[in-house]
Formats: structure tokens, sequence, C-alpha cells
């Protein structure tokens, strides 16, 4: 039983201490004290079963499942009401699972490269998310089986076989069936109403509740089964990035702006255990200025026809092939280079160097990322749809600059007038001769950029998503330092994901659904702790 037992001797002090063990300095530099588990409160402002933080693709379903299991859920989610959904709202809606169980446990295994070790953990993970598709199809979305048994994303890995599913229209249209699902339960759900802190019970560290904003005052919110974070990841908080990731770079969130770290931060506080924070999945690049102006990435696009642009950093110099692939990338990624002599990043800033015949090909962001498919924050709010057709709204806003000589051009934005021309230079040989013996681009694409005026477009580093909170196990429950379970504590989705390193494409929308619906069923069977 979980009581408000006395607080006699209690140390707030050794209360905390488990959340900072392994964590080390970089724990100071983001928000943990602000995030600290505090005690039970002399009046609860209101009490439920069950509370659910977050309501993307697994808070829906944990709300859902919860509700079917006979618990009253309540969940409060950060966004307003009319951005609901998480990341799973703006995904491709993509679902790759294992083919079949067996190959499946020996292909995550080796995907977790030595991170996950618990075999059951890995063998539910295969199973959820080979059950997917038919709870979907149940829930009447329009699910596409595209192909079966094909190479996963890693095809040297063992047991390497995926099938090709995915939601017609994306996730912004499984996600509007989730919240339909869940109107029809008459699930509670509190929009713009963060969660700042967890209840803890300061014998057994049970969590009892949570602390809550809501118009912009303190609200006290009693779980008497369990809590539920399924918050997302930490991609919209810089200061995060910067002390797991690359110190000193910024990566801007494709998807929802919402993701801030605040469950990485409340789990550490109650004494989780943390893993993952590093993995984080790239996307393509983001048009900085438009995205430093907008609050989310707008991404560039390319016309593999029309190749009439290179990317260059201030010296002026190529750096990478121009249309390599970075979603999901593992590889070396060469605007992340560090020079260890000169201490700097050197392809930061970087930047598309483009003339005007690729200028005229049409706007310089897609419309979509996928035939078919709605995906990426900016797609799903309609925001690339104001981008002009000819870019000329963009060239007057400054986001893009221009000038009528390359030596000009590199002045306005910065970049060696010297280095840029000698590159545009040596560029326009390699179209000549049909190859590109720095970076291997297809030939097809090395049109020459020798039509006046000329065009700069600096560019920045897109992330999808980040992986890394609390491990949770086959149960969803939240573990600590010491691989048990933080009493009454669950999370499921990309807080905490599976994913330390090696991602398999189309895995995070159906882990979240299949871990949401763990989480939601097993905090439901949880007996009622009375004061």
């Amino acid at each position: 039983m979980d009581s408000q037992k006395s607080q006699k001797g209690f140390s707030r002090r050794g209360f905390i201490k488990g959340a900072a063990v392994g964590i080390g300095a970089a724990v100071a530099g983001v928000g943990l004290k602000e995030a600290s588990a505090v005690l039970p409160p002399k009046k609860w402002t209101m009490e439920t079963d069950v509370v659910i933080v977050g309501f993307g693709g697994a808070g829906a379903t944990a709300a859902m499942e919860a509700h079917d299991a006979g618990a009253k859920v309540l969940v409060l989610e950060k966004a307003p009401s009319n951005l609901p959904g998480g990341n799973t709202g703006c995904c491709a809606g993509y679902i790759l699972p294992p083919s079949n169980a067996e190959d499946g446990f020996k292909y995550y295994k080796a995907l977790g490269s030595g991170s996950v070790t618990d075999d059951e953990l890995i063998r539910t993970f295969v199973d959820a998310l080979m059950s997917v598709p038919e709870w979907l199809k149940k829930l009447g979305m329009p699910v596409d089986v595209i192909a079966r048994e094909r190479p996963g994303a890693f095809p040297k890995l063992p047991g390497a076989k995926v099938d090709y599913v995915r939601v017609v229209g994306g996730g912004v249209e499984a996600f509007k069936i989730l919240l339909k699902e869940t109107q029809a339960r008459k699930i509670k759900v509190m929009y713009e109403t963060p969660v700042k802190k967890l209840i803890q019970n300061p014998e057994s560290g049970a969590v009892l509740g949570v602390v809550a904003e809501s118009k912009g005052k303190s609200i006290f919110i009693k779980s008497k089964r369990g809590v539920i974070l399924a918050c997302g990841g930490y991609e919209n908080n810089m200061e995060m990035q910067s002390n797991f990731n690359f110190p000193g770079l910024k990566f801007y969130p494709w998807g929802t702006p919402y993701n801030t770290g605040d469950g990485v931060l409340m789990s550490m506080a109650a004494g989780a255990k943390i893993w993952h924070l590093p993995s984080l999945e790239l996307m393509s690049y983001t048009i900085k200025a438009a995205t430093d102006q907008l609050g989310c990435s707008i991404p560039v696009g390319s016309f593999p026809n029309s190749g009439s642009f290179i990317y260059v950093n201030k010296y002026g110099k190529r750096f990478t092939e121009e249309n390599k692939r970075l979603a999901h990338y593992k590889g070396p990624v060469e605007v992340t280079f560090f020079d260890h002599e000169k201490a700097e990043y050197p392809n930061i800033p970087f930047f598309m160097i483009f003339d005007e015949t690729y200028k005229k090909q049409g706007p310089l962001v897609p419309k979509n990322y996928l035939p078919g498919q709605v995906s990426g924050w900016a797609v799903v709010q309609k925001i690339v749809e104001e981008w002009s057709a000819d870019n000329s709204k963009e060239i007057d806003k400054g986001w893009i600059k221009k000038a009528d000589t390359i030596a000009n051009l590199a002045k306005a934005v910065g970049i060696s007038p010297e280095g840029l021309s000698a590159t545009i230079s040596s560029y326009n040989e390699y179209q000549g001769k049909g190859q590109d013996p720095e970076f291997g681009r297809a030939a097809k694409t090395l049109l020459p950029i020798h039509t006046p005026p000329y065009y700069a477009m600096e560019l920045g580093l897109c992330v999808i998503n980040t992986q890394g909170g609390p491990v949770h196990d086959a149960q969803s429950r939240v573990l600590d330092i010491d691989n048990k379970p933080i009493p009454r504590l669950y999370a499921a989705g990309e807080l905490g994901s599976f994913f330390g390193h090696l991602y398999q494409g189309g895995n995070n929308f159906p882990e979240a659904l299949a871990f949401g619906r763990i989480a939601g069923k097993n905090a439901a069977k949880l007996t009622p702790w009375k004061s």
C-alpha cells in the first residue's frame, strides 16, 4: 500500500539523489531541479485512476486501453486542442514490423548494438510490432500491405526481414482515428496543461500523481493506479541537444514543437535509469532563416534532373555529395565533422548555392516528403504551402540572398569569394566531363552553375526525433538505477525508445502504439492506492 506517512526525518536531498547517479554534470544544465519530484500535497486538485502525460500515438492508445480495462483516465497535453498528435500526427505512417518472430528477435537484438540486453523486452517488442497492423485495421484505419519479407534497413544483420505496411494518408490520418476513438470513450483530455513534476511517496518511491500547470496555476492530480509518460523526446530542447549530442550544433526539429524533454527530466528526477540519450534520427537539411522565423523545420528540396546547385561551407568549399540521403542515416555526416586542430566545425555555417536556372524550377521546399503520404510538421500544418512558386517572396524576405556575380554573392553571406569562385569553376568542369571525382555525384545532376543572378541560402541540420529517456521493461514499467520498477510509473513511445543506435525505419510509429497499449493495460490493472 502506498500512503502519505510521516515525513519526519525525510531528506529532500536524499529523495532525489538516485536521479543524479550516472548522469553527472550533464544534468545540471538541463532543468533537473525544476523537474524534481515532490511530496504529496495536503489537498489534491482532482483525482483519477490513470494519468497519461502526452496525447500523441502512445498517449492515445494508452488512454484507450486503460479505459477499456475499466480505469478512469485523464490525459494531460501541453499543446493546444488544435495541435494534438505529437510526432504520430505528422509522421509518414509507415509500419515495417518484423516478418516473423524468430527472425525478428535476432534482428532487433542486433539493432540494439549491445544497448538492449533484456531478451523478454526484445521478444515483447517484436510481437507487439507485428500485432499493430491488424489492430489498426480493427479500428477502421486504411492500412495497405505493400510487401512482405523485404530486407530491413540493415540487411547484413541476422534476421533482417520486415513487412512494408502503411496507413494511407500518413500519421495525420491515423491520429484522426485515434482521436475519434478517445472521444467515443469520453476520455477527458486537458490541453495546454503541461506536466511539471511527478509526485512520489517519500518511502516507497511510488508515483502518486503529477503537478501540472493549467491557466497559469499549479494543479495537483492524484493518480490512484499509475502515471504513464508518453510525452516524446527532447528534440526541441536545445540545451539538452548540446549536452547529449554535438556541443555547439543546433538540430532543427522536423516534428511537433512540443517535445521539449519534459519526460526525460521528470523520470530522471524520480530516480529512473536513462538510456539512448545520444540517439537521434536525422532528416534532410532545413532552410535556416525560414526555420528560425517560422519556428519549425522548413525542409529544402532538390530536383534530381536539374542540378545547378551545390552545398558549400564558409570557406566556399564543397564538403559532401549534395543528394546524399540523410533520413535515419547512421554513417558519418560531413556537416558535423569537427576539426580538432582548428577547434571548429569547418562546415558550419553551410549554404546552398544555385543559379537562375535552378531557381526557376519551382519552390525550393517540397509540398510533401513522400508521394501520397502527408508527413512533417511544416507539411501537416500547411506552412510549406505558403512558400511562393517562384521563390520571389523568400528572396524579398532575405531568406535567400541574391547577387549578379559569384564574388558579390559570397561577400553577401560571409563566404570566401576566392574559395567559392574556385569551387564553382571546378564543379562546372566536372559537369563538362560528366563525373564528380570529389564526391561521386550522379552525372545527370551535374548541371552547370552559370546563369546569373546567383543565389545563396543558409541551411541547417534537421532531426526527426530523439530516442532517449527512461529505461522500461517489457511491461512498460520505468526502471530505476538498480533495474527495479519505479512503482506506478510507465513510459511509452519515443520517450525512452527501444532504439539506441541503429534504427529500423517505420518503427517509432508502431512502437508508440504497441507500448502505449501495453502501458495502458498494465497501469489499469494496479490496485488503487489509499491515503
